[in-house]
């Protein structure tokens, strides 16, 4: 079994969301198989593995009109799934910051206020993050339209990025504060449930640890592909942070 090496201790933790901290890979099935019935696409090419899904709609050829219609349709599925927390995430928050490590979301989901409005009906516990870093292409409107939307505000700053996981250049926005810590970049540890998440964090340096509760659940696959650690639940972090 994976493990860290003896004062490898992680400085800060980002976690990816879904599927890492949301519960809702099989909501998310059932809502993708429904929504590309009703619109005519191939279910199992809108299987994102944790890329963005305007990249799948470009490689099936597909235009705006449809993105647009496929996002709004989806948002109005999710609201009434409503994706929950597994039930140690936030535990899991408070012994990191109880041991002094920085805590963290990066998601490959766009930087809005669906996104602060997804992470407040999930009760996820934010005062506890010092980011959340998510994607937009356009990273100084989002900005302004977080800014100027009145009652979303979350106690951490949403933080847009350019470019999705797996490009390195997804962190870049807060590389600065993460190169502050001692022993980076290894001594960041990033969390997730796709080969896209272990991708990314390998390109940049960081330490990465797969969970078995998503997309990927195959412990095989993990260590042939490198993950530093493999955790059956999240509280099992805890056992490789001092």
């Amino acid at each position: 079994m994976p493990c860290l090496p003896a004062g490898r201790r992680p400085r800060a933790v980002l976690f990816d969301l879904d599927g890492t901290l949301l519960n809702c890979e099989r909501a998310h099935a059932r809502l993708r198989k429904t929504l590309c019935e009703m619109m005519g696409l191939d279910a199992e090419k809108m299987r994102s593995g944790g890329r963005v899904i305007s990249e799948l709609f470009r490689e099936q050829g597909l235009g705006e009109k449809e993105y647009r219609l496929y996002v709004r349709l989806w948002r109005l599925g999710e609201a009434q799934v409503r994706p929950r927390l597994f039930w140690d995430a936030n535990l899991t928050f408070e012994m990191l910051a109880a041991r002094g490590v920085m805590t963290a979301i990066g998601t490959n989901r766009p930087a809005n206020a669906y996104l602060v409005k997804l992470l407040r009906a999930a009760d996820l516990n934010v005062r506890r993050l010092s980011f959340v870093l998510a994607q937009d292409k356009r990273p100084l409107l989002a900005r302004f339209k977080l800014f100027m939307a009145e009652g979303i505000m979350l106690p951490c700053p949403v933080v847009p990025s350019r470019h999705p996981k797996p490009d390195p250049r997804f962190i870049e926005p807060v590389r600065r504060k993460l190169e502050r810590l001692p022993g980076y970049p290894s001594s960041v540890l990033f969390v997730g449930d796709t080969l896209v998440d272990l991708e990314f964090a390998k390109k940049n340096g960081f330490t990465f640890a797969g969970t078995l509760h998503g997309v990927l659940k195959d412990r095989a696959v993990w260590e042939a592909h490198g993950a530093d650690l493999i955790l059956p639940r999240l509280r099992d972090l805890l056992k490789h942070i001092e």
